[in-house]
């Protein structure tokens, strides 16, 4: 299958997802991981990365982030849909604070990622503000490859190929749900290992193509 996307493509997507890896993977830094996959949902790259700087820097346990709601609102004001992040933010903090999440993933990293799938889904299910997209970002910023973050880029990109996708405006038509969701991620780790690349990387390789982020390697 010929696609799109290019061999320098792919290196984008190779330096991307080495970026945005989280080291080393301790319950710390997971916290922040997940931070960034709710203030990153429809959002624009430079803006949230500002954003999320501050917050890693001020904000990055879960006592701070609830001991410091005013800063943190103040913070989150600079976002689309401020309250509503806000509120995920708070919300995620109280949930993390009691999860086992994080020792499991340390454990299956352990142990050779066995459970990549079943670890995604399950903080899909459970994490405030964490959907299947934002659980997939979690996954691979902790180092797994086989999940796969399905954006707005990611819709595209299969549309362009001739796939039949349903593009959500957010107003009128939601994301994928989760069985249209898992449909989606399978093709695109199709088509990922049919160019000898991770789904993960491949990911990454569409999203810099389609959003149009253009660092030069």
């Amino acid at each position: 299958m010929k696609t799109i996307l290019s061999e320098y493509d792919l290196e984008i997507g190779r330096v991307l997802f080495e970026k945005e890896k989280v080291f080393p993977v301790t319950r710390e830094t997971m916290f922040c991981a997940g931070v960034k996959c709710i203030i990153s949902a429809v959002e624009k790259y430079r803006k949230y990365e500002k954003v999320y700087e501050i917050l890693k820097a001020e904000f990055n346990t879960p006592a701070r982030m609830i001991g410091r709601r005013n800063e943190l609102k103040e913070i989150v004001r600079r976002l689309r849909f401020p309250n509503r992040k806000f509120k995920f933010l708070v919300d995620f903090a109280g949930w993390y604070s009691r999860t086992d999440i994080p020792e499991k993933i340390i454990e299956d990293i352990k142990l050779g990622r066995r459970n990549e799938f079943k670890l995604r889904d399950r903080i899909a299910r459970e994490a405030p503000g964490i959907w299947y997209k934002g659980a997939s970002f979690f996954m691979n910023k902790c180092g797994y490859e086989n999940v796969v973050s399905i954006d707005l880029h990611v819709l595209r990109f299969l549309r362009d190929l001739g796939y039949k996708v349903k593009i959500p405006d957010y107003k009128k038509r939601s994301g994928p749900k989760p069985k249209e969701y898992l449909a989606y991620e399978k093709t695109i780790s199709q088509i990922a290992r049919m160019h000898s690349v991770s789904p993960a990387l491949f990911q990454f390789a569409i999203w810099a193509k389609y959003s149009g982020w253009n660092r030069k390697i």
